[in-house]
């Protein structure tokens, strides 16, 4: 769904893209903002303007918000004193099938995401073409106001005015749910009652066309529920953003793509772990950067091995060793994998980037290019797969984008990645 966010001038967000996959995990100390991307995807779908002045970073300048899906980008600007929404780029009726229902951290009453979850389905059903009947009738109703007006009376001007309209339906907006229950209100309830209320709408229906954010997701559940809460969420709904400050989440969650965000007290990789919680018998696994965490999850999942991974970014080549220095000192295991290019042969897969080893035929069928044979070198490969619209960074988000769909057992990154992690255990 979602492949990229966009944030300006948004709480600690001055100007900010953030890649994203289908199932993530975004994991931070308090004041690292990892907070801030689920909270501007939730004004960014459910609000028309930002409900809190008080979280923009400069009142004078305008807040900004955008996602990118597939090679579509949209963006909604928040502009004035009250910071009114505006849409400045893209088609806002391409959003319509799509919910996001966001859980914040002082999450405690499900009767919010009951309705929400309840409006989601309700727009998933409805049939397009009474949508579509509804547009007319809206059309038609105000053509219909428009030809009442006489030119005769406009006499401000020597030419007539004339008037154009477009419906602007907001479905979403139109829906409404007035939630009751028998016996002692839902509000009335315990915190045992309430989650696993909460636990039951998230794991029992199916949710394609819903992006959902649960923002400290050990709040929301304890953790000896995490691990089987988020196997199953990941499969029924149509994206996921779940943040944590602790490793012990991210110790059981499955091989979702694991975004790190760093505050001022936690600025690199290695510091930040060393803060949160003990990781027990986890090994971390270092890959160069963020676009590589998506090829070895999959490659995990194919592997199918017994050791629990946790899959980190190493920030580049040159930063690997020093973090996975830190983290041994730390007492952690850690097993790292580095691009071709870095020529570290023990610690290396083949090929000078992991995205080589796209087959021939998926990359030019993803990238809109004609080559006939592979690049033999990571600067003949960009020069052929890149151009004036779509930079490295573009590259390397497609393919990751998609890898679940293109990455077979008969690759021949699966052997090398599994050679290099078995000996490295």
């Amino acid at each position: 769904m979602i492949n990229s966010i966009f944030i300006k001038n948004f709480k600690k967000y001055e100007k900010e893209t953030i890649s994203i996959q289908k199932n993530n995990l975004i994991l931070g100390d308090n004041d690292s903002g990892k907070s801030t991307i689920l909270e501007a995807l939730d004004i960014f779908f459910n609000y028309d303007k930002i409900p809190n002045v008080n979280l923009v970073r400069n009142n004078d300048e305008n807040v900004e918000i955008g996602i990118l899906i597939g090679n579509k980008f949209y963006k909604k600007s928040y502009i004035g004193k009250t910071k009114k929404e505006r849409f400045e780029v893209g088609n806002p009726e391409d959003l319509t099938g799509i919910s996001y229902v966001f859980l914040k951290s002082d999450y405690s009453d499900p009767s919010k995401l009951i309705t929400d979850l309840a409006i989601a389905k309700s727009i998933n059903n409805i049939p397009t073409e009474l949508i579509q009947t509804l547009k007319t009738v809206m059309d038609d109703s105000m053509q219909e106001v428009i030809n009442t007006i006489d030119p005769s009376f406009i006499v401000v001007n020597s030419e007539t005015t004339e008037f154009s309209s477009e419906s602007n339906l907001k479905i979403d907006s139109a829906l409404k749910y007035a939630l009751s229950s028998s016996g002692i209100p839902l509000d009335g309830r315990g915190s045992g009652y309430k989650k696993n209320v909460t636990y039951s709408l998230l794991t029992k229906g199916i949710y394609n066309s819903v992006i959902l954010g649960v923002d400290e997701i050990e709040n929301s559940l304890s953790v000896v529920n995490v691990r089987e809460l988020i196997n199953i969420i990941n499969g029924r709904f149509g994206q996921t953003l779940l943040t944590t400050h602790s490793v012990k989440i991210v110790e059981v969650s499955g091989g979702m793509s694991i975004l790190p965000r760093y505050s001022e007290n936690y600025n690199t990789l290695s510091s930040l772990i060393e803060s949160l919680d003990n990781t027990g018998n986890s090994y971390f696994l270092l890959v160069e950067g963020k676009y590589d965490i998506p090829w070895i999850n999959k490659v995990l999942q194919i592997y199918n091995s017994q050791e629990s991974f946790i899959v980190l970014p190493g920030g580049g080549c040159d930063h690997i060793e020093h973090i996975k220095e830190h983290l041994v000192s730390a007492g952690k295991r850690v097993i790292i994998i580095k691009d071709g290019d870095s020529l570290d042969v023990d610690h290396a897969i083949k090929k000078d980037i992991i995205e080589m080893y796209c087959p021939l035929e998926t990359l030019n069928q993803l990238l809109g290019i004609t080559l006939q044979s592979m690049p033999e070198n990571k600067d003949d490969f960009f020069q052929a797969t890149t151009n004036q619209l779509r930079n490295e960074d573009s590259v390397k988000s497609i393919l990751s984008q998609n890898v679940n769909q293109f990455l077979t057992e008969d690759n021949e990154l699966i052997q090398e990645i599994i050679d290099l992690i078995e000996s490295q255990l």
